[in-house]
């Protein structure tokens, strides 16, 4: 019996001290293949063979992209050692705060820590975006909230989740949010509304300035005043890096970003002479005409008006849905939004002809 047991025994402790090393062997193995990877990234050829890495904003910690294996983790500069576990995917963007998300393997959101690469609030949100002025919007039950660094709620989940791309981050102490009858306007820290949601839209652009749209007219607010400066009044409202655009009424122009001055009081998407055909026909059998000079057309917003080519001055804003040429001093009108024989006729001045 003793002998049975000794032999026993001695299998026994040999195949767990197996398993231990062969469980050992794997986890070197794995962090070997981290290693190489690393060393190969770092020193070998940098964002070739399946791997792109991302610096953090103190360079003491990246991310880095494994294609072949699709997955991100983040490492330290200095020993090369990982920080966090295989995850599905971490923002490497602009961060304006301390915490950036993060999605596990399971598709749940959480956060980083931006400059140290370390997991700040582990993963257990539908969704969720990058941290701005101390709170993170988190989608819970699909409802939108906000939290603060600690993952404690500050603003509860009760606002609609929007599938326009929109970021909800605040800017300026200021965030959009849908109201739960889907209407957008602006919340502070504490959530409450600054600006009543009554908007099918807002944007926000970068120079303080957010475009909200109601009722198919746009109009513009500005963060720093906690006010209006545009009724939603315009067609169309455009940035560019010379200044702002204004469509309204037929009439585009450009004012400048703080709107205290105009850039060009008449701009136009299109502009172009009048083709006048005779009742004469050339050597080709062709129709002859020729371009008529002082007042041609112009068009903005899809629409058309009467132009004096001469100053470059509409006669009449751009409101018709299309302007054929009679005479020198006749305009055959079509009315915008009418039927195709709803026409008026205009002189040269722009006024009415009966």
């Amino acid at each position: 019996m003793k002998t049975n047991f000794k032999k026993v025994w001695s299998v026994t402790w040999k195949t767990l001290v197996c398993v231990v090393l062969v469980f050992l062997g794997l986890i070197c193995i794995s962090e070997l293949c981290d290693r190489f990877e690393m060393w190969r990234y770092r020193y070998v050829n940098h964002q070739t063979y399946g791997v792109s890495t991302y610096y953090m904003p103190d360079e003491t910690a990246f991310v880095v992209k494994h294609d072949y294996g699709n997955y991100y983790r983040t490492y330290d500069a200095n020993t090369g050692k990982a920080l966090t576990p295989k995850l599905g995917y971490i923002y490497t963007g602009k961060v304006t705060d301390t915490l950036t998300v993060y999605r596990d393997k399971k598709d749940r959101r959480g956060f980083l820590n931006a400059y140290t690469g370390k997991i700040a609030i582990p993963a257990k949100w539908d969704k969720a975006w990058i941290f701005s002025e101390g709170l993170g919007a988190v989608v819970e039950h699909n409802r939108l909230g906000f939290i603060d660094h600690q993952g404690n709620w500050v603003i509860e989940p009760r606002y609609l989740l929007s599938y326009d791309d929109l970021e909800y981050v605040f800017k300026h102490g200021l965030c959009t949010v849908k109201d739960t009858c889907g209407l957008f306007g602006l919340i502070d820290h504490e959530g409450n509304f600054v600006l009543r949601p009554e908007y099918t839209y807002i944007q926000r652009y970068e120079n303080g300035l957010r475009m909200l749209d109601k009722d198919d007219k746009k109009g513009l607010y500005c963060d720093s005043l906690r006010q209006m400066v545009l009724d939603c009044e315009y067609d169309d409202i455009t940035f560019s890096d010379e200044g702002i655009t204004l469509t309204r009424s037929g009439r585009k122009w450009m004012v400048s970003h703080d709107l205290k001055s105009v850039i060009y009081p008449c701009l136009f998407d299109y502009q172009n002479t009048f083709t006048v055909y005779l009742d004469e026909e050339d050597e080709y059998g062709n129709r002859k005409h020729y371009e008529y000079e002082p007042i041609g057309y112009y068009r903005v917003n899809y629409r058309t008006g009467l132009l004096d080519r001469r100053t470059g001055l509409p006669i009449t804003p751009a409101i018709y849905s299309d302007i054929q040429f009679v005479t020198p001093n006749l305009f055959d009108c079509e009315l915008a939004g009418g039927y195709s024989d709803d026409h008026i006729f205009i002189n040269a001045k722009g006024e009415r002809v009966q």
